[in-house]
């Protein structure tokens, strides 16, 4: 099943369903299988969704500017594959490009790889390679400009093969806790707010100390991140939001050490 959305940031509880609903704007970028489909219903969230093997038919390409537009297209004809190219009903353009079907834990971070590969990493919208992500619909009206996301061309061409890459967490900080509703509830509130640029480091560490109180994976709560910096006005790269993660990481080792160590005496 998919996972629909009428606004980038979710509301209410994840609604599934292998159509589209009338209202939906958005969708997930993967297909959830039972495990992740028995997870979402049981937990009414997306959190921990990573540890579940997702589907992809398409690799989506989400591109801001001309020049990156150009770039792609020009990629993807030395490729030889076939792709549709649409309208955002903003700036850029999305691309839909044709793959052999994929499955499983890695297909996210397997698209990354490829992506990166193609050196495309710092002209696409990376964040989008995550279980969670999900990405406009066709036909959907955008919220500020009133216009639609349209079929601009389509190409023919062969499917892309993309190799699977197994992803290996790094060595961080593991040590979670058991979050209840109200700890959920405020990570949440974190996730859904704006920041302007110079409150940006102090909102992403609320962020991360929130998503440990709620008992998320440090690897989610990366995630989780890189989402909700992409989502701002000129956001920062993924490389130095990771950055600031694993700084995070180091600060809350030391913290809970400091904590044991007192326990001890």
């Amino acid at each position: 099943m998919f996972e629909w959305r009428k606004e980038p940031l979710r509301k209410t509880e994840p609604y599934l369903s292998e159509s589209a609903p009338e209202w939906a704007n958005f969708r997930s970028v993967y297909w959830f299988g039972s495990g992740a489909v028995n997870h979402i219903t049981k937990t009414k969230s997306l959190a921990e969704v990573s540890q579940f093997s997702v589907t992809s038919h398409k690799l989506y390409i989400d591109v801001d500017t001309d020049s990156g537009i150009t770039i792609v297209e020009q990629k993807l004809a030395q490729l030889g594959c076939g792709y549709s190219k649409w309208s955002t009903g903003n700036r850029g353009a999305h691309f839909h490009v044709d793959i052999e079907s994929m499955e499983g834990v890695d297909v996210p971070h397997s698209q990354l790889v490829f992506i990166k590969s193609l050196g495309l990493e710092k002209i696409v919208d990376t964040s989008i390679y995550r279980h969670h992500s999900c990405i406009r619909c066709p036909g959907a009206i955008h919220s500020k400009t009133g216009k639609i996301k349209n079929l601009i061309k389509t190409v023919e061409g062969n499917q892309l093969n993309i190799p699977t890459v197994k992803y290996e967490p790094e060595d961080h900080y593991r040590n979670h806790r058991a979050g209840g509703p109200e700890q959920w509830v405020q990570f949440k509130k974190n996730i859904m707010q704006e920041r302007g640029p110079g409150g940006r480091h102090q909102h992403l560490y609320i962020i991360y100390q929130s998503g440990i109180n709620a008992g998320l994976s440090t690897t989610d709560i990366l995630n989780w991140m890189i989402w909700w910096n992409a989502n701002q006005s000129k956001p920062h790269t993924d490389e130095a939001v990771t950055l600031k993660w694993r700084s995070f990481n180091a600060q809350q080792k030391k913290k809970e050490n400091r904590q044991s160590n007192k326990t001890l005496q």
